[in-house]
């Protein structure tokens, strides 16, 4: 039988978290639950999952602010990509040094600035997914018991209807749907035939390959090319020529979709992307008014609102309703809860004005 590994994607920048996340500071480096950063707890659960063959991905902008525990990854453990290309290179590279290692290897893909609130669920599921993954020789993915319709998510729909969660086992997925209409979700989530897509992948490196030799074989062919990772200078050299020759295209949409054997493991772990701030309130305690907050703040006739300050400024809040307030060191933002996907929209304006970039 072969390792387990495990990819810990670090590439991203959380724009839907500004102020808080930044170029200096993205998502995953944000300490929100506890004193360790997002980042930090996901290379703990790694660990734990697969001890010494952990690889985290990250990309030479996110490399220089990253915690210690990734910085101290070994050579052959830190994958470093000249520039981000979404998750299917990603992925598929962390396949590869994985497979050259081991060629009967199992890899799990999870992105680095997810929270888990119960890990013990969590390696349960895990585990049945990397049981599955040998098994079945599919490719496994871990999908999430819906609380609520949420449009802001992808959503997973299987065969059968699922009525236990956490399962003890996987099954056949139907199809994938990203990010529907309120009233669409809602209809799915009636059907109990559809979970929330997680982003984490469980899967045979040597099946994983093999799906992209078939479905993307450009970037098969670029990855094949690639040499040893402990030849560096000339590893990096040849990557940073596939990363400018090869679409940048999430997993999702590069292979899982056309695939063929793909299962789920229906999971409940106390997960969330923490995609925006809405999705911070959602998993967070609230007071007897319904209000989450994080920092210093004081509130009077304040309700259903999400208070993110910091420990050195105290945030005061009169007959409010339903708002993000979120305080950084040199930027405000103030907005309807409900339009926090928005944000995104908001960062893309700061990168229009060359006076507001200094605030990214």
């Amino acid at each position: 039988m072969g390792k387990t590994y495990v990819a810990i994607l670090a590439g991203g920048r959380g724009e839907r978290l500004w102020p808080k996340s930044r170029v200096v500071c993205p998502k995953q480096n944000l300490r929100i639950i506890g004193k360790r950063s997002i980042v930090e707890d996901a290379v703990r659960r790694a660990k734990r999952i697969a001890s010494g063959n952990v690889f985290i991905v990250t990309n030479k902008e996110s490399i220089g602010n990253a915690p210690r525990d990734v910085r101290r990854m070994g050579k052959r453990r830190l994958i470093v990509e000249p520039f981000g290309r979404n998750t299917a290179p990603a992925i598929g590279l962390a396949a590869l040094l994985a497979h050259r290692e081991d060629r009967d290897a199992v890899l799990v893909a999870m992105p680095s600035d997810h929270i888990v609130l119960d890990n013990k669920r969590f390696y349960r599921s895990i585990g049945i997914a990397v049981k599955e993954a040998r098994d079945r020789r599919a490719i496994i993915t871990m999908g999430i018991k819906p609380d609520s319709p949420r449009s802001s998510y992808g959503y997973i729909g299987v065969v059968d209807k699922v009525y236990k969660i956490p399962a003890d086992s996987s099954y056949k997925v139907l199809r994938f749907v990203e990010k529907p209409t309120v009233g669409k979700a809602k209809a799915m989530l009636k059907s109990n035939r559809f979970l929330w897509n997680s982003g984490i992948f469980v899967f045979k490196t040597s099946v994983l390959l093999d799906a992209l030799r078939i479905h993307v074989p450009r970037l098969y062919r670029g990855l094949n090319s690639l040499p040893d990772i402990r030849e560096k200078r000339i590893f990096d050299k040849r990557l940073n020529t596939l990363y400018k020759n090869i679409e940048g295209d999430s997993l999702d949409y590069a292979l899982m979709e056309r695939y063929s054997n793909t299962r789920v493991v229906p999971s409940d772990f106390g997960w969330s992307d923490v995609g925006s701030f809405d999705s911070l309130y959602a998993i967070l305690p609230k007071d007897k008014r319904g209000n989450a907050v994080l920092g210093s703040c004081a509130t009077i006739d304040t309700e259903n609102c999400l208070i993110y300050s910091t420990e050195k400024t105290m945030t005061g809040a009169i007959g409010l309703n339903n708002l993000a307030i979120v305080i950084s060191e040199d930027a405000v933002l103030v907005c309807d809860r409900r339009r926090t996907e928005d944000v995104k929209l908001l960062v893309k304006r700061l990168k229009g004005n060359i006076e507001h970039q200094k605030f990214l």
